[in-house]
């Protein structure tokens, strides 16, 4: 069950909580502001074009074996927000306790032996 977590920032405005889509979707958000292209994310994920758009459509999952070290910093290096591609919201703005539950809402939903599989990505965007 999803923890209830307030969505007010500093200032006191709420927040928009994307947690509810895919993440494939939200990091196509990410790169669609960016304007970085499917083409790109697919090569940086390891996907050919029909693998990506199987996942993207629907009709697969994302792999987490696709998100290594490598993955993440091709990511970052890009300017993606990975905290908002795995949370649902923006880093910006929030404090470290309602970092802190987002990151924990998401990472008590990974199922137990996919975890072990993204720790390290846990690691890097808790303290990134």
């Amino acid at each position: 069950m999803l923890e209830s977590v307030q969505l007010i920032t500093e200032k006191g405005n709420r927040m928009k909580d994307d947690y509810h889509l895919p993440v494939i979707t939200r990091l196509e958000r990410e790169a669609r502001r960016l304007g970085i292209k499917k083409a790109k994310l697919a090569m940086a994920l390891g996907l050919n074009e029909r693998e990506y758009n199987y996942v993207s459509d629907g009709w697969e999952d994302l792999n987490v074996s696709c998100l290594t070290s490598y993955v993440h910093s091709i990511f970052i290096s890009m300017g993606i927000d990975l905290f908002y591609v795995f949370t649902g919201v923006y880093r910006d703005g929030l404090c470290l306790q309602c970092q802190e539950r987002f990151i924990n809402r998401w990472v008590n939903d990974i199922p137990p032996l996919e975890y072990y599989l993204v720790d390290h990505l846990v690691t890097r965007i808790r303290y990134g």
